[in-house]
């Protein structure tokens, strides 16, 4: 029964705030800015496109250049449109550019963060947890350690041996303060290839080795077998000081520790997920916007991308073994809910004396179950051993009838 997936809209209140995006899962994002807001501000709309399209849980970002841009993000950009669950990290200005991380705080939330220090520009380090289903009874859950990057840029000796001095950092902060695992470091690495020196202190040497969760290895730019991993340019020509020479580069990307790469523990990796957004794989050294017309996103969508930013976001996606829900504190405050996927139950505890039954019928309104409801004790509903179907659960209370619209 691990297929299946419970959503409830109220009809009226709401119960849970949106549907589950993909049952037990967590899309991370990771995207360059382009020095946002301090190049041209009115971007902002582009921008707003692309997020309300992917709609990632956990949204990195590099090349944030002020505060008042996060707000910017979080509010005109995430929080929209009905949604109003999106958080961000406390504001850490660093030397030049800054990182940020957005977070679907339904799902996740944040310990602490901090800066590593390089000879650049720093680091970020967020100390993430799930809020999953049983939290609340048992205080079990399970932590993500997401590092942000954004290491030095351009070809050349020197600049690969700052890119390499950074990797460094993180590589000792990694083995230092954490145990290996639930890591993801993603950003903007400016690499060339998978053997340049900063990849192969992150991925082969140091204690807690990380892991490329497509497994790509050789000569990134310019060659035709990335073409579909490829992230900057979005443009041929310069546009908000961006880069120009259309899509040939595998800049930005994400690696996770082995324990996400072999699924051994509280994650697991999902290749076939990973992509970068925009990128059908037919537009080596193109914009975006040149024939042939990209037909697996929508034309909105890649005229967003190429007016935001030249580089492309990419999208990567987590299973977890831990029943995440849409919001562990948005439930009513008179009832405690908790889902058993396995057996096919749902629990519920009524807290005071206003809430009499809840029945359970199909879209047609036959009544499937009805449990009369006891104060204080847990008791549950058995959900039909049939998934993919529309159910009403009925709430009665000392006020009438409430209604919630089941998806299961």
């Amino acid at each position: 029964m691990q297929d299946k997936k419970l959503i409830l809209f109220f009809l009226g209140y709401l119960l849970f705030i949106s549907p589950l995006k993909a049952q037990d899962s967590l899309q991370l994002m990771s995207y360059n800015l382009l020095n946002y807001p301090d190049v041209n501000p009115s971007r902002l709309p582009h921008l707003k496109t692309v997020l309300m399209y992917s709609q990632p849980d956990i949204l990195i970002v590099n090349e944030l250049n002020t505060e008042a841009g996060a707000n910017n993000i979080l509010v005109q950009c995430l929080n929209q449109d009905g949604i109003n669950y999106y958080s961000r990290a406390p504001y850490m200005d660093g030397f030049g550019s800054d990182n940020m991380l957005f977070y679907d705080s339904r799902k996740i939330g944040l310990i602490n963060q901090s800066l590593i220090s390089t000879t650049l520009r720093p680091l970020s380090h967020y100390h993430l947890y799930l809020k999953d289903w049983d939290l609340e009874q048992t205080g079990d859950t399970a932590y993500l350690d997401v590092f942000s990057v954004h290491f030095k840029a351009s070809t050349g000796s020197q600049n690969e041996h700052t890119r390499y001095e950074a990797a460094k950092a993180l590589r000792d902060y990694i083995d230092n303060n954490t145990n290996g695992s639930n890591i993801i470091v993603g950003g903007d690495f400016n690499v060339y290839k998978s053997t340049e020196s900063c990849m192969k202190v992150l991925m082969d040497s140091g204690i807690h080795e990380l892991k490329d969760p497509v497994s790509a290895s050789g000569n990134f730019q310019d060659n035709a077998s990335y073409s579909i991993l490829h992230t900057q340019s979005t443009r041929t020509t310069e546009i908000d000081d961006g880069a120009a020479g259309g899509l040939d580069d595998r800049f930005d990307l994400f690696l996770c520790s082995q324990d996400i790469f072999n699924g051994s523990g509280n994650y697991i990796s999902l290749p076939m997920s990973y992509k970068a957004i925009g990128n059908d794989g037919q537009h080596l050294n193109l914009n975006i916007t040149d024939p042939p017309a990209i037909s697996t996103y929508p034309s909105n969508l890649i005229n967003a991308l190429y007016n935001f930013s030249d580089h492309l976001p990419v999208s990567y996606t987590l299973k977890t073994n831990k029943n995440l829900v849409d919001g562990i504190s948005d439930k009513r405050a008179d009832i405690k809910w908790r889902l058993d996927k396995e057996h096919g139950q749902l629990y519920f505890q009524i807290k005071d004396g206003a809430i009499s039954s809840i029945s359970l019928m199909d879209y047609t309104g036959r009544l499937i179950k009805k449990k009369t409801c006891n104060y204080g004790s847990e008791q549950s509903l058995e959900l039909p051993s049939q998934n993919h179907q529309i159910l009403l659960l009925i709430i009665d209370t000392n006020k009438g009838q409430e209604a919630f619209k089941l998806l299961w």
